[in-house]
């Protein structure tokens, strides 16, 4: 009698659509188009995020892919107390400019293509209809000079990165884009950038000068950009870091300019205590030396060093 009774309670279930909880879900539904053509655009990642104003976090709450007429279904979204969350979507698909929901610019979508929050509702079905834009990309190959001759610069220590300067948004330094490292092959591309200008590389290695190249991105379009490193250039900053007269390993050493713009640093001094700057513009510098003691009390000095073309100004530092 009981199996007869879930038997019928089951029917009655796949029938007439009783449901099982007083739970009301929301559903996204759209189409996504090539910007320029209105061509459906397959093979689409749509994420659906969720974000927690009170921890000021994000999390991935469902995801999808648009199938081959560029449609794409989101269903059984739970929507939580909206005073605490909110919710948006982010768009990706190889070759065009990424819709990327980011909390802290999102109205700079001129830049960003950046999408405001859903205000979902519950019960809401909503469709939306998105268009995204084919992007540009640029491939970096770094090269250094040497007394026998110039070869990619390979080291692991070379990190690049490529960011949209608005000074008047993020200030002098700009918001970075994309980061990457220079791998085996001597070359770092990025791909899927927003075209237009006012975009700049960031390149920093360790007792090098960093690179900061303005560069425009074309619809399209792979820009190419080399740059070489000039290690024969002794130009430059040298000596030891001591305490009490040993070599004092460790000490991260950061070196500003005139300007207070930020040339180059060193994160950790040598065994034997020695740093090293090369291929510096001639001028005046700013430069710190940060360690600890045994007591983890840190220790600071700064200093002012005046450089000269092809000569290594030496300074010694003693922490005593």
């Amino acid at each position: 009698m009981k199996i007869t009774s879930v038997l019928l309670f089951l029917l009655c279930i796949i029938f007439f659509q009783i449901p099982l909880s007083s739970e009301i879900y929301s559903r996204l539904e759209g189409i996504v188009k090539d910007k320029d053509t209105g061509t459906s655009l397959e093979n689409v990642e749509v994420l659906l995020y969720e974000f927690d104003h009170l921890s000021k976090r994000k999390r991935i709450y469902r995801n999808n892919t648009t199938d081959i007429k560029g449609h794409f279904i989101i269903d059984n979204i739970r929507v939580r107390d909206k005073a605490r969350f909110s919710y948006f979507l982010s768009f990706r698909k190889s070759g065009y400019v990424p819709i990327v929901p980011e909390y802290q610019v999102l109205h700079i979508r001129d830049i960003f293509k950046v999408t405001d929050f859903l205000n979902l509702k519950q019960g809401e079905n909503r469709f939306l209809e998105i268009e995204l834009e084919k992007g540009g990309s640029i491939k970096v190959t770094l090269f250094k000079k040497e007394e026998s001759g110039i070869f990619p610069y390979l080291s692991e220590n070379v990190a690049l990165a490529i960011r949209n300067l608005d000074k008047n948004v993020y200030g002098r330094e700009g918001l970075t884009i994309s980061s990457e490292r220079i791998g085996s092959d001597g070359f770092v591309r990025f791909d899927s950038l927003s075209p237009g200008d006012g975009y700049f590389i960031l390149s920093i290695i360790e007792g090098l000068p960093a690179l900061n190249q303005n560069v425009s991105i074309e619809k399209n379009k792979e820009t190419e950009f080399n740059y070489t490193y000039d290690l024969t250039d002794k130009t430059g900053i040298s000596g030891t870091v001591t305490r009490n007269g040993q070599p004092f390993h460790g000490t991260y050493v950061h070196l500003r300019d005139e300007q207070d713009r930020f040339v180059s640093h060193i994160r950790y001094s040598l065994e034997n205590g020695g740093y090293k700057f090369v291929n510096l513009i001639p001028g005046k510098y700013r430069i710190s030396f940060l360690n600890e003691d045994e007591n983890e009390k840190e220790l600071e000095k700064e200093f002012w060093v005046f450089v000269q073309k092809n000569k290594s100004t030496i300074l010694n530092v003693n922490f005593d």
